[in-house]
């Protein structure tokens, strides 16, 4: 603690020392949290929020006779709060008192309707106390107040289950699912209640259980298990053309592209006006892992022939966008090296097209003035610790010059975080999620941005939605995702002039702008670091450990032998991988690997590891443990050569044709370091070999980059610039 916060409080400032204390109790600093509240009460012993929160403190602590006596001393000055009787009734429960905690729960949900947690917990106090007629109608009753709760319908499905009432168990377990497709609890119990009903009974209703419960697997991309679950759907109703295009997106993802096509066709069949079906199908050849360039090549060629027959199909169709823009995509075209113009403006204009029909969205590029600033809007679904967000946004946040600028954020995530936090504190304007299409239009239209800035188009459904539209005279977007967006809405690529080559302009639909340096304005990140157990990993802590942090479907099949070169050339080197979700396709990489380097003639266990993903200090300490980083190929990663810059890792890359494969290259030419960089697979092997086997010259480039890497940060020149940019942009 400073001087300052040793000395005693003035009792004046009680609402600042509450807020220290709050802000103690946010970080979990739960000794320091009761020390500030302590204080309050000191000077004002009947401070109703300090009791409060005091008494939370402690519960959490597990001193619940201390707790209890500072909330029912809050509950004699306070008997309306809601918090207190929640926090009564939670000591009650700890106690084993359920029929008092029955009675302050009621208080806490009479005081505050929609009190949701409480009613949760109320209704199963008095299934325990009261039976299930009261647990019902208190359940009834908060459904009534709170439709949209996943955790109350499952409730209620549990109820329905308890007086065999099968049918609206089903139903009602449906509902949660829907609303929330994590809720495992509910699926667990779904799952049970379909295996044990009457098919013949509810075939129907059965059916669509399944493909409800196919639905909620599919979102935690356990794929094999909502496979199966549509299965079951198909079974009791095969002429569900639905079912069969969600039996179709799961069996694209698990790589078996003719299997889902012919899904998608039985769908066309059943349904001719299913559009996303067609959808579907027209980009079904869009792989992570193509067999090999050829095929990729094959690919590309039927992906161009299925759009095509999407637009002549789609055209004067009132398409409704909405329902399909973003599910299927050429994503994964990316991560080949090859020029990906002709197809991503083919499906830009298709997703342009399919946006306009069914939204009001004419009015919403009506420019509002700002106090005489030009209004910028940041739509993003990445306002959170996300390396978009540390990369790009929250640079733009903390040094745009607001005598110029008004800048806002439009977040499209429903995940918030200390940086979702920070974002609010530090905007001109700030509007949250979640919200429909047409919610985000009329949002974005009632403050009408002068431009509208896209960090990242092509990695979440809704941002490409909403970029797919006019909704302010200047849309850009920059390299959150190194790629052309394709869209006709979209005016200005901001990029960064170490980023790109020469002729750089003819692989954008948008107009290029090469901003000053790397084009950002990145602070740095201090890192915090747990020491890796290298054992419990698997990795042999005596010999080299070269990192492959990419990725999976970053590593194309074409740059397998760059690997097997370099693991055959350093004698003992651990080559190592990170499983990440989806795990199906860590999965296919590590047995195409495993093919790779059995012709090779070398023993793949000993020289690649496959380990989980790491919590973020233990993977730095990984780094800072490691003696080589290796850049994915075609596509480099400006995260994690970040991150291994910060750790002194040297990090070997090889400089691409496009934007999407200079990132560290870009980095390392900022640092005014090229001996890393290489220009071919040949080249690339050759400097990993050498950085792994001389340890004089790793030393060397190790003390180079924390020389030189301070450049890197806080770039205030390349906002200065994009500040001139968008002015200049404005005034045509």
């Amino acid at each position: 603690m400073t001087k300052t916060e040793d000395s005693i409080p003035d009792p004046k400032s009680l609402e600042l020392i509450k807020k220290r204390g709050d802000d103690h109790l946010k970080r979990g600093e739960l000794g320091e949290a009761e020390r500030w509240y302590r204080l309050v009460l000191e000077s004002d012993p009947q401070h109703r929020h300090a009791l409060i929160n005091l008494g939370f403190v402690l519960k959490e602590q597990g001193r619940f006779r201390e707790s209890a006596e500072f909330i029912d001393r809050a509950l004699r000055v306070a008997s309306d709060d809601a918090d207190a009787h929640y926090l009564r009734a939670s000591l009650h429960q700890a106690e084993g008192t359920l029929d008092q905690a029955a009675i302050h729960l009621e208080r806490a949900v009479t005081l505050r309707p929609a009190f949701e947690i409480a009613y949760r917990e109320l209704v199963t106090a008095l299934f325990r106390t009261r039976g299930a007629g009261d647990a019902t109608r208190w359940c009834d009753h908060a459904l009534e107040r709170i439709p949209n709760s996943a955790e109350l319908h499952f409730y209620r499905s549990n109820l329905y289950k308890h007086a065999n009432a099968t049918g609206a168990a089903i139903a009602s377990a449906r509902t949660a699912l829907k609303l929330n497709p994590g809720l495992l609890a509910a699926r667990s119990s779904l799952s049970e209640l379909l295996a044990s009903a009457s098919s013949r009974e509810r075939g129907q209703e059965i059916a669509a259980g399944y493909a409800d419960l196919g639905l909620a697997y599919l979102s935690s991309l356990e794929f094999v298990a909502a496979r199966a679950a549509f299965e079951q759907a198909l079974a009791i109703a095969p002429r569900v053309a639905e079912y069969h295009y969600h039996l179709g997106t799961v069996l694209h993802v698990q790589q078996e592209v003719e299997a889902a096509i012919a899904s998608f066709d039985r769908a066309i069949v059943l349904d001719p006006d299913h559009a996303r079906a067609r959808w579907a199908k027209s980009l079904a050849y869009a792989s992570p892992f193509p067999e090999s360039p050829a095929g990729a090549e094959r690919a590309r060629i039927q992906i161009t022939a299925g759009l095509q027959v999407f637009s002549r199909w789609s055209d004067g169709r009132d398409l409704r966008g909405e329902h399909f823009v973003g599910f299927n995509s050429p994503f994964y075209l990316t991560y080949q090296e090859q020029d990906n113009r002709p197809i991503f403006e083919e499906y830009g204009s298709l997703c342009a097209r399919a946006m306009r029909y069914g939204l009001d969205w004419r009015h919403a590029s009506t420019t509002r003035k700002a106090a005489g600033r030009l209004r910028i809007g940041v739509v993003s679904a990445d306002i959170r610790e996300h390396s978009v967000w540390f990369a790009l946004i929250k640079g733009w946040l903390e040094h745009f010059d607001r005598r110029r600028f008004e800048i806002g954020i439009f977040s499209l995530s429903s995940t918030p975080d200390r940086e979702t936090e920070w974002a609010q504190s530090h905007a001109d304007f700030f509007v949250s999620g979640p919200k429909t299409v047409q919610q985000w239009v009329e949002s974005i239209s009632a403050l009408g941005p002068a431009v509208l800035i896209y960090p990242a188009i092509g990695m979440d459904i809704m941002t490409l939605q909403l970029a797919s539209l006019r909704l302010a005279p200047t849309q850009i977007t920059t390299w959150g995702h190194p790629e052309t967006s394709g869209l006709p809405t979209i005016d200005l690529y901001l990029s960064g002039e170490h980023f790109e080559p020469v002729d750089a302009q003819q692989y954008y639909s948008e107009k290029l702008v090469p901003l000053l340096n790397l084009g950002n304005c990145y602070k740095g990140r201090v890192q915090h670091v747990v020491e890796p157990d290298l054992n419990a990993l698997g990795i042999d802590p005596l010999r080299l450990i070269l990192i492959c942090s990419g990725t999976a479907f970053k590593y194309q099949i074409e740059h397998d032998r760059v690997l097997t070169q370099i693991a055959g050339q350093v004698d003992g080197s651990q080559l190592i991988f990170f499983r990440q979700r989806p795990e199906s396709l860590s999965d296919f990489l590590k047995a195409r690997l495993q093919r790779a380097f059995s012709q090779a003639g070398l023993d793949f266990h000993r020289h690649v590891k496959f380990i989980p993903t790491q919590p973020l200090q233990v993977f730095h300490g990984l780094l800072r443990r490691a003696h080589v980083a290796l850049d994915t190929i075609g596509f480099s990663g400006y995260n994690t050569a970040i991150q291994a810059i910060e750790s002194d890792l040297p990090l070997v890359t090889r400089e691409g044709r496009f934007l999407r494969g200079r990132l560290a290259s870009g980095i390392y030419r900022r640092l005014g370091m090229t001996e890393l960089i290489a220009q071919t697979n040949d080249e690339y092997v050759s400097v990993a070999v050498k950085l792994a086997n001389d340890s004089a010259f790793q030393q060397r480039i190790r003390a180079e980059v924390i020389r030189r890497r301070e450049i890197l940060y806080d770039d205030i020149a390349s906002i200065r610039h994009l500040e001139d940019v968008l002015e200049d942009h404005a005034k045509r």
